[in-house]
């Protein structure tokens, strides 16, 4: 199939071209998914976080490092997608600095991810305090 999408130009297309990173991505070939993101003209935020949420730890502090320096992560989709792989590893106190350096750009999704990655690494306490702090903030959730 992959041949095929190639043959006919839809692989520079950033929408399949995230859905091909994707596939690759939960098949363990990081290598590939990394030569299809690498070749996509065109990189939105939304293939940034699918590629971000998908790498391996090994590759996703590399990935964190490089959205830093070309000044993606203020997006809130970006932050929450650092956030949440962060978390999955068991670095929840990166991803504590993360969600507290984002103060601007917290919603929703992001004050649930920072709650959930508490939840998941035995910040059981922490999880509740934000979750407080969430509703006391009078978040808005995305539209």
């Amino acid at each position: 199939m992959h041949g095929i999408i190639v043959v006919y130009g839809y692989h520079l297309d950033h929408i399949v071209g995230s859905v091909l990173v994707d596939l690759y991505l939960n098949c363990g070939s990081f290598n590939k998914a990394m030569a299809i993101f690498t070749g996509l003209p065109h990189k939105d935020v939304v293939t940034w976080c699918g590629f971000i949420s998908g790498s391996p730890h090994s590759h996703g502090k590399q990935i964190h490092g490089y959205t830093v320096k070309k000044g993606f992560e203020i997006e809130s989709a970006m932050t929450t997608s650092l956030i949440d792989m962060y978390s999955k590893c068991g670095e929840i106190d990166s991803s504590l600095t993360l969600f507290r350096a984002a103060n601007g750009v917290l919603d929703t999704l992001c004050w649930t991810t920072i709650i959930a990655g508490c939840g998941q690494n035995g910040k059981e306490k922490e999880a509740i305090g934000y979750f407080g702090e969430m509703l006391s903030s009078g978040v808005q959730d995305r539209k």
